[in-house]
């Protein structure tokens, strides 16, 4: 560690710099987020939904049961939907509670990575820049931290897994197994960044290693058996089954590392820095157990990028660990031009998290990331929104909205089952062929459960159908979501026509901000 009362004026220069940059890059989230946070309709295409699940808790109904017309649980678990319920109970139903939690999980997450960085790196400063650069990942992580979606929750809870495991005995150790237990029932994605912890603690003090493992295996191992005898198993088929049977994006297999990992290479470059550093200290331990966090991290976003459906905001999950060692790697360097090249490469690492230096290969890319005319809901939106409600509220009876979850419920009418949820449910069709449902012989290449789980859904969606049961079914033109249901459905659909015109008067306003391109609405209506 150098002396800070020595330190030279560009070296001191650069880290009030870094610092200034720090504190503008989190006023400029919470900034976004006290603007945005409060809007009544979705900001991400799969928010909607996740507040019909909230809303689900709230009235007591059961989140992982038999899929139907009216309910597909999401392949997540379910702590979000948990907490969202409860922040209702304070602040209304809405979607201000799920925003708000998201918030509030991202403010520990910033907290934590400071923690972690002022430590490794002996000073204050550290810490904040390991905050501000978390903070300045806004854009790169499409505007994730303040969504009502359940990724920085889990993250939280992680990066606070491993602060418990490093900085105490025998009760932040039992402390630290409850923590990776909720981690779990927050994204079961923890379960594969976990088994990096674990090592890293077994590296440092075994005994405290083995302590975290016999706890934590047996905290989540009695909670997930206790939430798949709770659901007769749907919680299981929901979780860990469905997203078993979903396609890998191959383009990511080379371009996780070729394209999404370009934003953070300084970033990257640093935290490699660090260990090699701890270890010709002669600190191996802790240099194995650094690269276990941080591998871990990285190994968890690139699984969950070959995912189908995997999106920018799992780059997540490596980007705050490599924020936490990034900053301690230039306060424990030796050297003051090792400090100023490490000081540097922050300051270029501001600079990718503003401007996509990707937009110069990749023209289809907008070139700023740290953009907020990205992710503020337009007046425009708004008005479609309320345009579609106001329809939604004038139907006679029931409606079946697609793509847009949450504006059924806003117009008094009983919610449907999303679009992304009843996506995933049919991936578990081999090769998206509904014949199995109809041909025995084929039969045999799903488990009884996902049989079970998409012949029930069909039928009764179908019946539903031909029963006409809804007097509006909503559907987009845009991305080709509205076909592929017509084409699904195509039998029970032969009552139904589609309706003339458009249901707003400014269709592709409906677009939320972040998210898939789902927009232009229809309507199929009964044929009487």
């Amino acid at each position: 560690m150098h002396d800070a009362g020595r330190t030279p004026p560009l070296e001191r220069s650069l880290w009030l710099l870094l610092a200034i940059l720090s504190v503008a890059a989190i006023t400029g989230v919470l900034v976004i987020a006290a603007l945005r946070d409060g809007y009544p309709f979705e900001l991400e295409w799969m928010e909607g939904a996740t507040l019909d699940h909230v809303l689900r808790v709230r009235h007591g109904l059961d989140l992982y049961t038999a899929p139907g017309p009216d309910h597909v649980a999401f392949l997540y678990t379910p702590l979000l939907y948990y907490l969202g319920a409860l922040l209702s109970s304070v602040v209304g139903e809405g979607f201000l509670a799920l925003r708000l939690t998201g918030l509030l999980a991202t403010a520990g997450c910033a907290l934590l990575l400071a923690r972690t960085a002022g430590r490794l790196g002996g000073t204050r400063t550290a810490g904040l820049l390991a905050a501000g650069l978390f903070a300045a990942g806004y854009g790169y992580l499409r505007s994730w931290y303040d969504l009502g979606r359940n990724d920085t929750l889990f993250l939280c809870l992680l990066l606070w897994t491993a602060h418990l495991l490093h900085t105490g005995g025998t009760r932040r150790v039992l402390a630290a197994s409850v923590t990776a237990a909720l981690a779990v029932l927050a994204k079961q994605t923890a379960l594969i960044w976990l088994p990096a912890l674990a090592a890293s603690a077994l590296v440092v003090d075994w005994r405290r290693g083995l302590r975290f493992l016999a706890a934590a295996t047996t905290a989540i191992s009695a909670l997930l058996f206790g939430y798949h005898l709770a659901t007769d198993g749907w919680f299981t088929f929901f979780v860990f089954e469905m997203p078993r049977g979903h396609a890998i994006q191959a383009d990511r297999k080379l371009g996780f590392f070729t394209d999404d990992l370009v934003p953070m290479l300084p970033l990257l470059l640093l935290a490699s820095g660090l260990c090699v550093l701890i270890w010709r200290r002669r600190e191996w331990r802790t240099a194995v157990a650094l690269a276990a966090f941080a591998g871990g991290g990285l190994l968890t976003s690139y699984l969950s990028r070959l995912h189908a459906g995997g999106f920018d905001n799992v780059m997540m999950y490596g980007f705050a660990a490599c924020c936490a060692l990034a900053p301690a790697a230039v306060t424990t360097a030796r050297g003051q031009f090792t400090r100023i090249a490490g000081l540097l490469l922050l300051l270029v690492e501001f600079a990718l998290l503003v401007f996509d230096v990707r937009a110069v290969y990749q023209h289809e890319r907008p070139a700023l990331l740290f953009d907020p005319r990205q992710w503020l809901p337009t007046a425009a939106h708004r008005q479609a929104s309320e345009e579609l409600v106001a329809f939604l509220r004038a139907e006679p009876g029931e409606v079946f909205v697609l793509a847009h979850g949450a504006l059924a419920a806003r117009a008094g009418k009983p919610p449907s089952a999303h679009a992304q949820a009843i996506f995933d449910l049919l991936q578990v069709l081999p090769d998206n062929d509904l014949t199995v449902l109809i041909d025995p012989n084929k039969q045999g290449r799903m488990s009884p459960r996902a049989l079970l789980a998409v012949s029930t859904f069909y039928r009764q969606f179908t019946e539903a159908l031909q029963a006409r049961r809804w007097s509006a079914i909503v559907l987009d033109a845009q991305f080709g979501v509205g076909d592929a249901f017509e084409q699904l459905f195509a039998i029970g659909l032969t009552g139904y026509r589609r309706r003339e015109g458009s249901p707003i008067h400014e269709p592709a306003a409906l677009q939320p901000p972040i998210g898939m391109p789902t927009h232009s609405p229809y309507v199929l209506e009964p044929i009487r």
